[in-house]
Formats: structure tokens, sequence, C-alpha cells
């Protein structure tokens, strides 16, 4: 199981914080068959002007681990 990036995050500057999204690539294996499956997954964080997390969420196909 494996997970690479798939090239730079995007920056975007907001009043109150600054916002990253960024695509990976997901390597999984299913337990029920051994199956290897690969989705993308795209990761979005927000930090504050300490350059902390303060939000996290993602997004992708579910459906993809069926």
């Amino acid at each position: 199981d494996s997970v690479a990036s798939r090239g730079l995050g995007d920056v975007y500057k907001r009043q109150d914080s600054n916002f990253v999204q960024s695509w990976w690539r997901l390597s999984v294996t299913r337990k029920k068959d051994g199956k290897e499956i690969v989705f993308p997954v795209m990761f979005n964080h927000t930090f504050n002007d300490d350059g902390k997390i303060v939000r996290h969420w993602e997004s992708w196909n579910e459906a993809k681990l069926q």
C-alpha cells in the first residue's frame, strides 16, 4: 500500500487563513480478496497565521473500494 503526491498543492489566500488543496494517489489492498485498488484523493488544509492546520478534509470516490 502506498501514497504518492500528484504534483505540488495549490495555495489560496483568504483574509483569515491560507487554504491548500493537493491531489494524491492512494494504493490500498482490499482485505476480502487481496485486490490492489488505486484511486485519487483530494486533500484540503486550512492554515492559521502561525502555520498550524486548523481544518482538514478530503474528497474521494468511495465506490472505488467496492
